[in-house]
């Protein structure tokens, strides 16, 4: 399981993407328009989404920004990676 906490400026794009990960957003704040295999659904403080293996999605973030939980299995390997790299970094 990969746990990824962020929060997103205000007007922000994430870009369609599809990973094979199975993916819950939990929105802690704030509001996002979540691009789902095609179709847009506005998601605010409180909803949660489920995102199955593969499947096609992305995001505008709202004029107030977001705060959300990720929560992904199997692991995020390219996370994963990103967080060796930094660990190196920190230790040189």
């Amino acid at each position: 399981v990969t746990i990824s906490f962020l929060t997103v400026n205000p007007g922000i794009y994430f870009a369609v993407h599809r990973h094979e990960a199975e993916q819950v957003m939990i929105v802690l704040d704030g509001a996002i328009d979540e691009i789902i295999e095609g179709k847009l659904y506005p998601v605010k403080e409180g909803d949660v989404i489920i995102l199955p293996s593969n499947t096609e999605h992305g995001g505008y973030v709202s004029e107030q920004g977001c705060t959300v939980i990720d929560i992904f299995c199997p692991p995020r390997q390219d996370y994963i990676a990103k967080l060796e790299a930094a660990k190196k970094k920190a230790q040189a």
